[in-house]
C-alpha cells in the first residue's frame, strides 16, 4: 500500500531548551490546515503502546547515561480518500506507529543518535546551555506527550517554539509577546503619561518687580499644588502661575477588572491578543509612519498639529532603538502594527539597569497627544523563559500608541493654550 501514502521528509527532534530546527517544523505540520482538524496524535490508535515503548527506550538510555539522542518522526499522508484505502499493513504500534482514527494520517516515532555519553565535558557544555542535557530522558518523554497533545498546559513553549524560532532577532522579542506562552508566564502592569500643570500661587506685595508680574511689586509663594484642569490666573489677590508637568499614572483597562497599579497576568493576557499572528499583526518596521499618518488622518476627533504628529512619531523611534550605547534595531523589525486594536506597538526587553518609561515622558512633554500607554512585563516565577538556550527572555516593555485616538488629557491642553495660560 506505499502507493496510497505520501511519505513527508523525516522530522529529527529533540527536546527543548536544545536547538531543533525539525521540531519547529515537525510543530507547524501538526498545526497545519491538514492536521489540526484531526483528533490529537494521543487519541490516534496504538498512541498508548507506542508512547510506552519509548518511555522504556529513553529510561534504558538515561540509565546508561546518553544524552543527545533524537526522535525521528515520519508523517505520512493518504494520496487517495481513506474510504478507498486498503487496509493499512504493516504500520501498526509494534514499529512505532501511531494511526489516525479514520486512517487520514500515520505518525512513525523511532529514536536515532544515541551514542553520546554525559561525561565531564557534556556537563560542562550542558551548564552553559541551560542544562539541556540534565534529566534528559524526562525532557524527552515531555517532548513525546507534548506532541502527542500541544494544547494542555506545560506544552505552551513547544506549541509556540516555531514562532520563536522563525522571527528575527529584532522582531523576537514581539513574537514572544504574541504567544500563548507570554499570556500564561507573564504578568504585566500599564501605565500612561499624563500632562498635569503645577501651579504656583503667589501674594503681590511692595518691592521690586520681578519678570512676569507687575511692575513695583514683589511676589510672595503662599501656595502649591498640582492640577488637571484650567485654573484662574488671578483671583483674591493672588495670581497664579503654571507649568506643564507629566506623570505616569496607573491606567485601568476598560475590558478587565484591572485597575491599573500591580502587575496582572490578565493584562499579558490583554497585550498577547494585540501581539498575536493569528490576529492579524504584522512587523511595521519603517512604514510605521505611514501607518501613524493614514490612521491620524482618518480620525474624524483627532487633528494635531505637525508638531505633535513629529513627537508621537519621533518617540515611537527611540523607543525602538535607544540604548545605552549607540542604536540598535536599525531596521526597526520591533515595531508591529496590530489592525484590530489600531495600534502601534514597540517591544524591547528592560534593561537591568533603567527604564524606557522616559521615553513616554519625553513623549508627552513634548506634546505627543495620541492614546500612549507603557506597559512592564515580568515572568511571574521570577526566572527568565526559556525556549531553547539561544532563545530565552526576561523582562520587556512596551509602547503603544493608538494613532486616532486622543489623549484623555488633551481637550484641557487646548482650553489652557486657548485661555492664554502658560506662559513661556
Amino acid at each position: 500500500g506505499a502507493r496510497y501514502w505520501q511519505v513527508l521528509p523525516p522530522f529529527d527532534v529533540k527536546p527543548l531548551p536544545n536547538l531543533s530546527g525539525d521540531l519547529a517544523k515537525l510543530v507547524e505540520e501538526l498545526l497545519g490546515p491538514r492536521m489540526r482538524s484531526l483528533v490529537p496524535l494521543k487519541d490516534w490508535l496504538g498512541w498508548d503502546a507506542v508512547r510506552s515503548r519509548l518511555k522504556h527506550d529513553f529510561e534504558l538510555l538515561g540509565n546508561r547515561a546518553l544524552v543527545d539522542f533524537s526522535l525521528f518522526v515520519h508523517v505520512l499522508r493518504p494520496t487517495i480518500p481513506s474510504s478507498k484505502q486498503p487496509k493499512l499493513g504493516g504500520l501498526a504500534d509494534e514499529v512505532g506507529c501511531v494511526v489516525e482514527p479514520l486512517q487520514r494520517a500515520v505518525v512513525c516515532f523511532s529514536v536515532i543518535d544515541f551514542l553520546l555519553k554525559f561525561d565531564v565535558a557534556r556537563a560542562i557544555e550542558s551548564k552553559g546551555k541551560q542544562d539541556k542535557f540534565a534529566g534528559y530522558d524526562s525532557k524527552m518523554l515531555q517532548a513525546v506527550d507534548c506532541l502527542g497533545d500541544l494544547h494542555v498546559g506545560g506544552c505552551e513553549r513547544y506549541r509556540d517554539y516555531g514562532t520563536i524560532r522563525n522571527a528575527g532577532s529584532d522582531g523576537v522579542k514581539g513574537a514572544l509577546i504574541g504567544t500563548v506562552s507570554f499570556s500564561k508566564e507573564y504578568a504585566c502592569t500599564v501605565m500612561r503619561p499624563t500632562l498635569r500643570y503645577d501651579l504656583r500661587m503667589y501674594a503681590m506685595v511692595d518691592g521690586r518687580s520681578a519678570r512676569g508680574f507687575a511692575p513695583g511689586r514683589t511676589p510672595v509663594l503662599v501656595s502649591k499644588m498640582t492640577v488637571d484642569r484650567p485654573w484662574e490666573e488671578k483671583k483674591d489677590h493672588i495670581q497664579v502661575q503654571g507649568q506643564e508637568r507629566v506623570e505616569m499614572v496607573p491606567e485601568p483597562l476598560q475590558s478587565l477588572s484591572y485597575g491599573g497599579s500591580d502587575y496582572e497576568p490578565s493584562v499579558a493576557g490583554v497585550l498577547k491578543d494585540m501581539c498575536a499572528q493569528v490576529n492579524g499583526v504584522r512587523t511595521a518596521g519603517s512604514n510605521f509612519i505611514r501607518i501613524l499618518a493614514e490612521e491620524h488622518d482618518s480620525s474624524m476627533l483627532l487633528n494635531l498639529t505637525e508638531d505633535e504628529i513629529s513627537a508621537c512619531k519621533e518617540g515611537l523611534l527611540e523607543f525602538a532603538t535607544s540604548s545605552m550605547v549607540g542604536k540598535k534595531h536599525s531596521n526597526l523589525g520591533n515595531i508591529l502594527w496590530s489592525p484590530q486594536h489600531r495600534s502601534l506597538l514597540v517591544v524591547r526587553g528592560k534593561s537591568p539597569i533603567y527604564s524606557r518609561d522616559k521615553v513616554a515622558i519625553k513623549m508627552k512633554s513634548q506634546h505627543c497627544f495620541m492614546l500612549t500607554r507603557f506597559y512592564r512585563c515580568q515572568a511571574v516565577s521570577g526566572t527568565r523563559t526559556i525556549f531553547d538556550y539561544k532563545r530565552n527572555f526576561g523582562p520587556v516593555e512596551v509602547l503603544q500608541v493608538v494613532p486616532s485616538v486622543g489623549a484623555p488629557e488633551l481637550p484641557t491642553y487646548r482650553k489652557i493654550l486657548e485661555m492664554g495660560l502658560l506662559k513661556n
